[in-house]
């Protein structure tokens, strides 16, 4: 059974921007209209079957935020503000469409996502909600949900809520199950920066939104300027070059083996063992490798 914290988090679907019509993109105000999700059955990773199930999302259920804005993300990159490169605003639920605009941030990290949006090279959006209630349907059986009936598998999502919205290059309209399994193989790396920070001292049962907390914490703990080392005369000389090469044999390994054990290339472990890096540098490199 997966962990309770995974089965609460984001699911993800793809959309595509409307090009017709009052979705026509608004050059001065930097926005697009979107459709961020439709009830038609979309293939998504189901945590309590461990496997991808069909999907449909209830927009009588579809339980808007107050401000009726969510941010807009770089491909549902969640752990710093240079992720966010608006919002998703004017929110509304019309028919069996949840429709709203895109607007874009001035920031220059908004700059090329827009560029290509307005230039037509860029067209799909990804919306992650969180699944407050759902009702599983078995294979074959026919059930009514709200006056409507459905035959399973599918799961029907009676309630949830959308939580961000993400510019992302591949729609789920041509790759909806490689999409589903891209989301499984995204859990199963948060497992790793689980893993990762709790041997940096992270209680294993926190939140994912302790986690996020406990890894801006160590980061700039870790990054911190250190205090010079006050130099004292060495008392023996070739027994302080003796240590000294313990010392950079002890680095190269444990880079060496953090490297490996967390999935970074050969070539990034290389490059950190020759440019001289600290095991503290080290490891920011390896818990921001995780996180994206």
């Amino acid at each position: 059974m997966p962990p309770e914290d995974f089965k609460s988090d984001l699911t993800y679907r793809t959309i595509s921007i409307r090009a017709d019509g009052p979705g026509t993109i608004d050059a001065e105000k930097r926005s697009v209209e979107a459709i961020g999700a439709t009830e038609d059955p979309v293939e998504v990773f189901d945590y309590e079957r461990y496997a991808v199930v069909p999907e449909i999302l209830l927009m009588s259920g579809c339980q808007l935020p107050a401000a009726r804005q969510v941010p807009l993300l770089d491909t549902h990159m969640r752990y710093a503000t240079q992720d966010v490169l608006g919002s998703y605003r004017e929110m509304k639920v019309d028919g069996d469409k949840l429709i709203g605009r895109a607007f874009f941030s001035e920031v220059a990290e908004a700059a090329g996502p827009w560029t290509k949006i307005r230039e037509g090279h860029l067209t799909d959006f990804s919306v992650g909600y969180r699944v407050n209630e759902s009702r599983w349907i078995p294979d074959k059986e026919k059930q009514s949900i709200n006056g409507r009936e459905f035959t399973g598998p599918m799961r029907v999502v009676t309630k949830w809520t959308p939580r961000e919205l993400s510019v992302c290059p591949i729609g789920a309209d041509q790759r909806a199950k490689a999409r589903s399994l891209t989301t499984k193989k995204e859990h199963e790396e948060m497992d790793k920066l689980r893993e990762f920070l709790v041997l940096l001292g992270m209680p294993a049962e926190s939140t994912d939104d302790q986690l996020r907390a406990f890894m801006d914490n160590i980061k700039a703990r870790l990054l911190a300027p250190q205090a010079p080392e006050k130099k004292t005369v060495a008392a023996d000389p070739e027994a302080e070059r003796a240590a000294a090469v313990v010392e950079e044999r002890k680095r190269i390994t444990e880079i060496g083996a953090m490297c490996r054990k967390f999935g970074l290339p050969d070539e990034a472990a290389r490059k950190l063992i020759d440019e001289g890096a600290s095991l503290d540098k080290a490891r920011v490199v390896v818990m921001d490798h995780l996180a994206t």
